[in-house]
């Protein structure tokens, strides 16, 4: 047994590339969560008058732990960190973090990709990414949905294309054929996440429900990844040792309250 998860969901995770739900967050812990964020997006939509929805506004969904103290609490909770630390082991790094908002009626989307693509961190095997709800994520309201076992078929061929209202930043969508009709919906209740391999199939539809699906997506890493010189690029120290000192740690400033 881990510090979280039990041995059927490590091996769930292997044999799939996911486990999902995974309860993480108390239903007052959530709502806290949920509510922070809509602070967060309400400041950010006023003063740049644009909506998280739309491309234009959609920069400070993007490493929302290095702007917002809130995400930065979210990012390193206990209970995340230990389903973490049950699949990459005792030492965890912060690699990067997106919010995934789709409020009512929404068109936007995620094409299937796998994440691995457009990153040059390796071992692949070693990067795990969480999927963290601060909404109820279903099938009605654009819930992620994921192709099992398909973390095994290797490095699939994308395609970039010019879509506002796919969510990904690049427009990436997979090209090389596959059969979609397998996938099955990572549905989660408020406080609840899925983790999911670097190299997995996945996606998410949009949400023509009159209910706002809203989460947070957390690349972890263990200290050993290594990754292209990055200036900009910041980590986070989230438990254990870094023995490597392959990047630049990030940490909350002393006295900045967001």
């Amino acid at each position: 047994m881990g510090k979280l998860l039990s041995d059927q969901q490590v091996q769930g995770y292997h044999r799939n590339g996911f486990i999902a739900p995974v309860p993480v967050l108390s239903a007052a812990e959530a709502a806290q969560f949920l509510s922070r964020f809509e602070a967060y997006a309400g400041s950010r939509e006023k003063r740049r008058g644009s909506a998280y929805d739309d491309e234009e506004g959609r920069e400070f969904l993007r490493q929302p732990h290095r702007r917002a103290r809130w995400a930065y609490e979210l990012v390193n909770h206990p209970r995340v960190l230990d389903a973490i630390e049950d699949i990459l082991g005792p030492d965890v790094m912060v690699w990067d973090a997106k919010l995934f908002p789709k409020p009512p009626h929404s068109l936007s989307y995620v094409g299937w990709h796998q994440d691995g693509t457009y990153s040059t961190a390796a071992p692949r095997e070693h990067k795990v990414t969480a999927w963290i709800a601060l909404t109820d994520a279903t099938p009605e309201n654009g819930a992620m949905q994921a192709i099992p076992g398909s973390h095994n078929w290797g490095q699939l061929e994308h395609v970039q294309s010019i879509d506002d209202h796919n969510l990904l930043r690049y427009g990436q969508s997979i090209s090389t054929p596959f059969d979609a009709s397998t996938a099955v919906d990572l549905s989660l209740q408020a406080g609840e996440m899925s983790m999911h391999h670097n190299m997995l199939i996945h996606g998410s539809p949009p949400n023509p429900s009159p209910t706002s699906r809203i989460g947070l997506s957390v690349n972890y890493i263990s200290p050993d990844v290594i990754d292209k010189p990055d200036p900009e690029r910041r980590v986070i120290l989230a438990r254990g040792n870094d023995r490597f000192g392959h990047f630049q740690l990030f940490d909350w400033p002393e006295g900045r309250r967001a």
